[in-house]
């Protein structure tokens, strides 16, 4: 078992005893296989996301469940969208390269699609910044649907 087998294994113990469930061994090899598949971010993600809701009573997901969650959405679109205001915020119309890396390959596709980063700081209404995020929020997830039908 490599690192990050034993580290899903341990997130999905954890999982259980927050929700005072058992899960057999078998059960949970067949977890580590659907983590295997899905990869480390996508597998560590949703792992995250049902340890953040684990607690006693609650229903842990199927391994269908928990594909799905995985799959669903690796990083959410407010987060992406709060990551660009901030980089605009910490970074001004000036520092480009820095603001690429620091708002991701998504957020940054979001930003050219707006007339790029220095218009994009430059017409920003930071007063209106609640609108500002829905508005980018539904920006990313029309490119990340754009994405998986290609």
């Amino acid at each position: 078992m490599d690192n990050f087998e034993k580290k899903c294994a341990m997130i999905i113990r954890e999982i259980c005893q927050r929700c005072e469930k058992s899960l057999s061994e078998n059960y949970i090899k067949s977890w580590l296989k659907s983590c295997i598949k899905l990869g480390e971010k996508k597998a560590l993600f949703a792992l995250g996301e049902i340890y953040k809701k684990a607690k006693q009573g609650y229903m842990i997901p199927s391994i269908f469940e928990f594909e799905q969650l995985a799959e669903s959405e690796t990083e959410p679109s407010l987060q992406i969208a709060e990551r660009i205001v901030r980089g605009m915020q910490l970074f001004g119309a000036y520092k480009n390269e820095e603001a690429k890396e620091y708002v991701g390959e998504l957020g940054w596709k979001i930003v050219q699609n707006n007339g790029g980063w220095q218009e994009m700081c430059y017409t920003t209404n930071m007063n209106h910044i609640y609108y500002v995020k829905k508005d980018l929020q539904k920006q990313i997830k029309i490119i990340k649907k754009e994405i998986k039908l290609l």
